[in-house]
């Protein structure tokens, strides 16, 4: 889970680099766009005063929403390895959305991370398909007590 909100935090950071930016919005007064002033920092990667559609902070909304997913999933898990499979398919299906409403470079029909997307969504159900089911307590999931150390024997002849 902790992926997801890491992965988040990275995007708030994409947000303030200027990249990965959305399409730009038909209305430019709309409350919901962003812009980055002239002479900022972020208008060497996005231009200056257009307002664009926060797709990095709708990005971010969303990897939040899988983080409080995959921590509620995580605890009634029935096989190792799930919960990663259902961060690559939900983080997947997110990208790929998202995607259309890209405006940082020249798109055709899909992506080159929309192709990744559903690279990645497979493989998350392959993942998910092939996870081991997590082991009970009985055959040894928790932790067993600290064995008690074994002391050598005194010589008794000597000391």
């Amino acid at each position: 889970p902790s992926l997801a909100l890491g992965h988040a935090f990275g995007r708030v950071g994409c947000t303030l680099h200027g990249c990965c930016y959305g399409v730009v919005l038909p209305n430019q007064r709309a409350w919901y766009g962003i812009a980055y002033p002239e002479n900022s920092p972020p208008c060497a990667l996005a231009p200056a005063g257009t307002r664009f559609l926060p797709v990095q902070l709708i990005e971010a909304a969303g990897l939040l929403a899988i983080f409080v997913v995959l921590s509620l999933f995580f605890r009634r898990r029935k096989a190792d390895g799930r919960v990663a499979a259902l961060y690559l398919m939900l983080y997947s299906i997110t990208r790929f959305t998202l995607e259309f409403w890209r405006g940082d470079m020249g798109r055709g029909t899909l992506t080159n991370a929309q192709w990744i997307s559903v690279g990645t969504f497979f493989a998350g159900l392959i993942v998910w398909a092939t996870a081991r089911p997590v082991a009970s307590s009985a055959e040894g999931r928790e932790p067993k007590p600290a064995a008690k150390p074994v002391r050598a024997p005194r010589d008794q002849a000597g000391s």
